[in-house]
């Protein structure tokens, strides 16, 4: 078994479309690209893994066919695999919708049943929380990464001994989304509003087909939280009780979404996401004092058969932010090169993206290939 890391700066690959916005948004300067080739090993790894963490240089993905957890060390090149029950005291239900690293032997996970489980280093379950309990009539937790939706995360306190995850209010004074921090110890609770989109006001109404709830992510003190459906970021600082909205306009694709045509047929509903705009979680790089978000442009609808294949024609673009949320740039990703179906997690120094796109005529092995985008400002 060989380590196998090339090293290559690929200022080419962040490309713009045009020489005037290239020169003004461009963000090649702030970013080295590793490529990595893991090795193979007795894990058996997938070609992406949609529902993923990290820690430090660990990188921890959801094995959905192994129902376990598998681990990479991208330091040291090596992997092990965390298995999960199915039954018994230790079980965790079904596949989960949300991974959170504490710790290596503190890792947060949320399963079928609305169960979130704390989890050592062997897959034991040390603590659990029925997330129902914890929700009133005409609400429902928000915990999932899905990339026809959006990406809702969890998250731990550790100072406080708390619990947080993403409402949705149905109906009601209330109606919209919420994070809510529930203390382990007391079980009280407590909620934080969230704003609504300044640019779709109705997005609650679910008139949006699948892009109809926001992405919801912990990071830094802040919950930092977008709409699918328009480019602005909005931030939450838990601290101060500062909010904070940062016009974060796309300079190669639309920034607002249309209605869905029909929102009884779900045929318009795949449509829809490909006609459309997808922005994607903020992700927080704390070495470099970074934020980064992904995003899908609209692309034509066709009569090809297979979604996936129009789905992985789009064009995927990176932005990224200071500490202070001052937009730096904007760049294209290489095409047919990526997963698009959440196939990315954000590292101490930088972000991943998984290498596997079924239109790309370069990448044929069968191994696990990463692109590591690493930061620097």
């Amino acid at each position: 078994m060989n380590r196998i890391i090339i090293y290559i700066v690929f200022s080419f690959l962040l490309v713009s479309c045009s020489e005037k916005i290239k020169e003004e948004y461009a963000i090649d300067k702030c970013m080295a690209i590793e490529k990595i080739v893991l090795p193979e090993s007795e894990v058996l790894n997938m070609k992406t893994y949609f529902i993923t963490a990290s820690y430090g240089q660990l990188l921890y993905g959801y094995n959905m066919k192994e129902h376990a957890l598998d681990v990479f060390n991208l330091q040291t090149m090596t992997s092990r695999q965390i298995g999960m029950e199915y039954e018994g005291p230790d079980a965790v239900v079904g596949d989960i919708s949300a991974l959170l690293v504490s710790s290596p032997d503190s890792i947060w996970v949320c399963d079928e049943a609305m169960h979130i489980l704390l989890l050592n280093a062997e897959g034991g379950v040390r603590q659990t929380l029925n997330v129902t309990d914890f929700l009133n009539e005409g609400e429902s937790a928000l915990i999932d990464r899905n990339h026809a939706t959006s990406t809702a995360q969890i998250n731990y306190d550790e100072q406080a001994d708390k619990i947080m995850f993403g409402v949705r209010v149905r109906d009601g004074a209330r109606k919209g989304f919420l994070v809510r921090a529930v203390s382990l110890s007391s079980g009280d609770y407590s909620d934080y509003e969230l704003d609504n989109s300044v640019s779709v006001p109705n997005v609650a109404d679910g008139l949006y087909a699948n892009m109809s709830k926001p992405n919801i992510v912990f990071a830094n003190g802040k919950v930092l939280y977008n709409y699918p459906v328009e480019s602005h970021v909005y931030v939450l600082d838990f601290r101060t009780g500062e909010r904070q909205t940062v016009e974060a306009v796309s300079h190669y694709s639309k920034n607002v979404a249309d209605k869905c045509r029909d929102m009884t047929d779900y045929a318009e509903w795949e449509r829809h996401g490909i006609i459309n705009p997808h922005f994607f979680e903020v992700m927080y790089v704390p070495d470099s004092h970074a934020y980064v978000r992904l995003h899908l442009s609209e692309h034509e609808f066709s009569d090809e058969p297979d979604l996936t294949k129009v789905n992985d024609d789009r064009d995927m673009y990176l932005t990224l932010f200071d500490e202070d949320f001052n937009m730096i740039g904007e760049s294209k990703l290489p095409s047919h090169r990526y997963s698009y179906y959440t196939g990315w997690c954000a590292l101490a120094d930088g972000i991943c993206l998984f290498v596997n796109n079924s239109l790309d005529e370069a990448e044929k092995s069968e191994e696990l290939v990463l692109d590591y985008y690493k930061i620097s400002l």
